[in-house]
């Protein structure tokens, strides 16, 4: 909106308005509360507010506020009921007084207004005058009384009501607007302690003025002081208007003390505004002051921390000292200076610090002081430090005096030590620099601006074999060649600034008649107005670079040669690989000219299947500064193919960047050609040993399989009744029957080891349980033939070890066999101890000694090579093949350790295992928990209980169930856990039904794991029920998972007669009466049918996992179906005597379920070899 000249915002018409309408309203409360005997109003507060807004600030625009108040005044004395005239007139007087009241503060500078300015409170009390005086005379010519009395008493009372009104709320609501502005800074302390201020306040003022008994006008003034001390100037403005608004009300309404006053309503209206003005008059100055005493404060107090600030972080110490020295304050630099605490020294003294050599010095400069002798002294003294080290310092004291009578001295001090050690420093550095200067292997010096050498070094003077004092001066430009001067063209310009050397090639004259060949870089020296003063000379001596240089250029010109003639192909490229140079050989090999290959062009002779491959590379080594080494195909223009062998270095410049690339090409053609028919030869070899891998696992398996029954047979021959021949003859077939499967055990081992087939395990081993059931299953052999077999297992050998337990006991029993085999009488003894092996690495040294035939010297390779004996008639008189010791041999060495032989022919012999001692943390807790009670067989009694076997194998059914019926237990079957729990669940009595359930871990439809969950939770408890779990992987996670299923405990796959026996005498316990049957390793007799199911399930697993072997992937559904048909692989095998099949089967199944996708393939092709190589 446009008025004039001005533009109104309507934010700011807004805000006209509304001041319109807030001045109409308070025209008129002013006029109904004190409307009386006359026109005017006691307080008149709308002047007021209107001049509080116009004095913030000095706007031209606030005029138009002047229209719109007369307007709203006009309007409120037309509602109060005067005419129209007088209407008119006494709003005039308002509108005159404010322009006059609001100009005259901006010609005094004082808008804004500013309550706490002295200047700018006399600045409107002035104002208010003048405003007040002219508006009542012009309310005196509008209202026009009768007498001059009249109208001075009229002009008197309109001048005291406005002037008032004017000096109390203008400076009121002005303070109120700071307070408004500046809220931000207010907290909820103040505000609640405001709010409690004034609630306080207005009780008692409106006590005060309620009640019309006494004259406690004096209260409200203990009302004001109180709202100022605890508020300030916001106080006193809040305080006035406060008791002003209710010092009004009650007095119109006819309450207060001002009613105790005689007289009419005039003489109480001059009582409350001479009140009014009182309090006003008594509140703002006060609060005044306590504003100025505030800043006064403030100001003192910034002051203090400005000075503290300073004392506390310079970097120079401060002190000061009392009549007896004594420091009172010291600042915290001293900390830094001495090592102590700034604290921890008041009450101390200066010479408490000081270096035992300078303390006299310093008493006696303070004892001049305090003497008054010199008032200010200033000494470098040396000071010790708490960490023992001296510092050097600049110590300044001032005495401190009053009425001649010494009262302390003031000091300072410069810590020196640092500038001391640059001193010293740059000392040093100076003599370094002559030092380095001197010893250097170039010819320095200094020239000045007339030429004249003024400083060079030794092998300046070297080079141009004359001492320095003859090259001083002008004498040593007279060695410069003749065809050059100096300086260089004669023109001092031609030297580079300080920050740019020169550099000039400069023949030399020596003495000898020979010529020196030199580089000299020089630099300026510029005096303060900027004119050469002298010139630094480095010499360096090139006759011996330029000869190098042409060698070099003569060795190019060779290399040149030598590439033409060779007959391979030799390239260059840039530092981005564009082809720079290449050699006649190499053109040839790719059919192409140097014009066609430049730049990038030789990529077009590369085989188009090769030639994206190599760029890639080619890039990448370009990329990375790395060797480029590829072999790759060129395609000829002919059509042939060359294969070439391509191997390239970076050339990099002395900023590691590459400049270039140098390469050589190969013709490979005939070597690939080669490589190509050594690979089908590699293909046919693997077809052939897999065949012999084969061949010798199917063998073994078809002659294992009828000798089990063999042996079987003949076990049971022996144990039924026989007479002597027949018994004697039966001995005869199991011996047969043994050393057959004997033989065939020891060729299909050293088979394996041939191959490289055999893993070694690492696993927890109980080194005493393994020895003694070696023993034990020696003893009979050993008794047979009348010789004692002790064991000796030294204390120092620990329980468990690491170790593979399986071929252990393959050597021990080896070692052993031997012994009793060549031994005819005496002794045979096993001992096991610890020894000290290379580099401090423990050993296990397991010994088998015997009192036999003993070893030539001769022999001792020969018996462990393989079908050798110690001699062709040992092996006719005593049998054997020769392979036991072989095979313990390399078993010792796959295993990391040895086996050594001593002996003696006739005195016996000593065979010694050694293996690296590795001891298992928790091994004890390993073997144990797979640990059977040791009850002695004949304990062992048949069951007569009832057994639930849960198994979901048909092998494993069959087996189990027919160990069972053998041991004398009754057997009921279920498939899966869920036929379990079905037949559980339906016999409320299974307490009582069953005796023991062995339940399977991994089933179909619920596991065994789940199902024991279920039956726990349904109140089946393990002493009512006990529940053994049979699984194929018996590591420690499987155990502790199966008790917290709710098992008791369990057996491992295959399950023996001897273990299962002895599982259940544990759980179920001995029956009386009861013939005891005795189990032997193997004695087990299988059914023909179940051998042969078990030959076609082994076949099918073999099969499918020799078929995955030639694959590339592996899909989840493969793994899954391998998996399951592994497990049940490794929980039969080792019935059927394949124990280590179904050890590998169980760490193929185990690496299979823990490996993820994209290892998964890696890890089965590793495992599966092993496994194959098992079988």
């Amino acid at each position: 909106m446009t008025i004039g000249s001005w533009t109104i915002r309507p934010i700011h018409l807004a805000q006209i308005l509304g001041m319109a309408a807030l001045f109409g309203l308070l025209a008129f409360l002013g006029l109904s509360f004190t409307r009386g005997e006359d026109r005017i109003a006691a307080i008149w507060a709308a002047n007021a507010v209107v001049l509080s807004v116009l004095l913030r600030r000095d706007r031209k625009e606030d005029i138009l506020y002047f229209p719109a108040v007369y307007v709203a005044n006009v309007a409120a004395n037309l509602i109060i009921g005067d005419p129209i005239v007088r209407a008119l007139g006494l709003s005039l007087a308002n509108l005159v007084e404010m322009l006059l009241v609001w100009r005259c503060m901006v010609f005094a500078g004082a808008v804004p207004f500013s309550p706490s300015s002295n200047r700018d409170l006399l600045s409107f009390g002035g104002a208010v005058l003048m405003g007040s005086v002219a508006s009542g005379l012009v309310a005196l010519l509008v209202m026009w009384p009768t007498g001059v009395a009249e109208a001075a008493m009229l002009w008197w009372e309109w001048v005291r009501a406005d002037a008032l009104s004017l000096v109390l709320v203008v400076p009121s609501i002005t303070i109120l607007f700071q307070v408004w502005r500046d809220r931000s800074h207010v907290n909820q302390k103040q505000v609640i302690e405001t709010a409690l201020i004034l609630l306080i306040g207005t009780l008692v003022s409106t006590y005060v003025f309620w009640q019309t008994s006494y004259p406690f006008l004096f209260l409200d003034a203990l009302v004001v002081l109180f709202y100022v001390f605890r508020l300030g100037a916001p106080g006193a403005a809040i305080g006035i208007l406060n008791i002003a608004i209710i010092a009004s009300v009650a007095t119109s309404l006819g309450h207060g003390p001002i009613h105790l006053v005689q007289g009419g309503l005039s003489e109480k209206l001059l009582v409350l505004q001479i009140f009014l003005a009182s309090s006003f008059m008594m509140g703002l100055p006060v609060a005044a002051i306590l504003v100025a005493k505030r800043r006064v404060e403030d100001e003192l107090r910034r002051n203090r921390d400005i000075g503290s600030s300073i004392m506390e972080n310079t970097r120079q110490v401060i002190f000061r000292a009392d009549r007896d020295n004594r420091w009172i304050y010291v600042n915290p630099a001293w900390e830094n200076v001495s090592g102590l605490a700034p604290k921890d020294c008041v009450g101390g003294c200066l010479m408490d610090s000081v270096y035992p050599e300078d303390l006299s010095e310093v008493e006696q400069k303070v004892e001049q002081i305090q003497q008054g002798v010199e008032r200010n002294i200033t000494m470098r003294i040396r000071l010790l430090h708490e960490d023992c080290t001296i510092r050097y310092v600049e110590v300044g004291l001032t005495g401190l005096y009053e009425d001649g009578q010494y009262l302390g001295f003031v000091g300072s001090m410069y810590d020196l030590t640092s500038e001391r050690r640059s001193r010293i420093a740059l000392e040093q550095s100076e003599e370094r620099f002559r030092r380095l200067s001197d010893s250097a292997p170039l010819g320095i010096c200094r020239i000045d601006a007339l030429g004249n050498l003024s400083y060079c070094n030794d092998f300046f003077a070297a080079l141009l074999k004359l001492n320095k004092e003859q090259l001083r001066g002008g004498a040593w430009k007279r060695r410069i060649d003749s065809s050059q001067s100096w300086p260089p063209d004669d023109e001092w310009s031609g030297i580079g600034g300080e920050d740019k050397p020169f550099r000039w090639n400069v023949n030399f004259s020596l003495p000898d008649g020979s010529h020196l060949k030199t580089s000299l870089a020089a630099v300026k020296e510029l005096d303060e107005q900027g004119a050469i003063s002298g010139i630094i000379c480095v010499l360096r001596d090139i006759t011996r670079e330029e000869a190098a240089k042409q060698a070099i250029h003569d060795a190019k010109r060779t290399l040149e040669t030598l590439a033409n003639l060779s007959p391979g192909g030799i390239f260059r490229t840039t530092g981005d690989g564009s082809l720079t140079y290449v050699n006649p050989a190499w053109c040839k090999l790719a059919s192409m000219s140097l014009e066609d290959a430049m730049d990038g062009g030789w990529s077009k002779a590369i085989h188009p299947d090769d030639r994206d491959r190599v760029w890639e590379e080619w890039h990448a080594a370009v990329k990375i500064k790395r060797v480029f080494r590829t072999d790759f195909r060129f395609l000829r223009a002919n059509g042939e193919v060359a294969w070439v062998d391509a191997l390239a270095a970076p050339e990099l410049n002395e900023k590691d960047e590459i400049v270039g690339f140098v390469g050589v090409n190969i013709d490979i053609s005939d070597r690939k050609l080669l490589e190509h028919e050594l690979t089908q030869a590699k293909k046919v070899a693997e077809g052939a040993a897999r065949a012999k891998a084969n061949f010798l696992a199917n063998m073994s398996h078809e002659i294992r399989t009828p000798m089990n029954g063999v042996l079987g047979f003949t076990d049971l021959l022996l144990n039924s009744d026989l007479d002597d021949e027949q018994r004697k003859y039966a001995q005869l077939v199991a011996e047969s029957g043994h050393a057959m499967m004997q033989l065939l055990n020891d060729i299909l081992d050293i088979s394996k080891i041939e191959a490289g087939r055999v893993v070694i395990a690492s696993q927890p081993t109980d080194i005493r349980h393994l020895l003694g059931s070696c023993c034990k299953l020696m003893n009979a052999e050993a008794d047979k033939k009348g010789l004692e077999l002790t064991l000796e297992v030294d204390d120092a050998v620990p329980q468990v070890i690491l170790s593979d337990s399986l071929r252990l006991r393959q050597i021990i029993l080896n070692l052993v066999g031997n012994a009793l085999k060549f031994t005819a009488e005496g002794y045979i003894t096993i001992r096991a101890q610890l020894v000290l092996g290379g580099e401090k690495q423990r050993d296990i040294a397991i010994s088998v000694e015997d009192t036999g035939l003993g070893i030539s010297s001769t022999r001792m390779d020969a018996i462990f090579r393989p079908f050798e004996q110690a001699d062709d008639s040992t092996e006719r008189k005593y049998g054997g093949t020769g392979l036991g010791l072989p095979i313990s041999l390399q078993l010792a060495e796959m295993m990391g350790g040895s086996l050594v032989v001593h002996s003696e022919e006739g005195q016996g012999s000593t065979f010694t295992l050694s293996l690296p001692l590795e001891v298992s943390d928790n091994g004890d807790v390993e073997v144990r928990r797979h640990a059977l009670p040791d009850v002695p067989l004949d304990f062992v009694a048949e069951g007569q209980g009832h057994i639930l076997l849960v198994e979901d194998h048909d092998i494993n059914q069959q087996l189990i169930m027919a160990m069972l019926k053998q041991l004398g237990y009754t057997v009921e079957l279920a498939p899966d856990g869920a036929v379990a729990l079905e037949i559980l669940g339906q016999a409320p009595d299974a307490s009582e039904r069953f005796d023991l359930v062995l339940m399977d871990i991994q089933m179909p439809n619920v596991d065994g794991l789940r199902a024991t969950r279920i039956l726990r939770a349904g109140g089946l408890t393990p002493a009512e029920l006990p529940i053994i779990a049979l699984t194929a992987n018996a590591f420690r996670e499987d155990i502790i998972i199966s008790h917290k299923a709710g098992m008791q405990d369990h057996l491992s796959k295959p399950v023996s007669s001897e273990a299962l026996a002895r599982m259940l005498h544990k759980w179920i316990g001995p029956q009386k009466h009861a013939e005891v049957p005795v189990f032997a390793e193997g004695s087990e007799e299988l059914p023909p049918a179940l051998k042969e199911q078990y030959r076609e399930r082994r076949a099918i697993v073999l099969s499918k996992v020799n078929n995955l072997m030639q694959s590339d992937f592996l899909s989840d559904e493969a793994t899954a179906d391998l998996v399951d048909q592994l497990h049940k692989l490794a929980g039969t095998a080792g019935l059927f005597g394949e124990y280590e099949l179904g050890e590998q089967a169980r760490e193929l199944e185990s690496e299979l379920r823990r490996s993820s996708e994209d290892e998964r393939l890696d890890v089965f092709r590793n495992r599966a070899e092993a496994m194959l190589g098992a079988a």
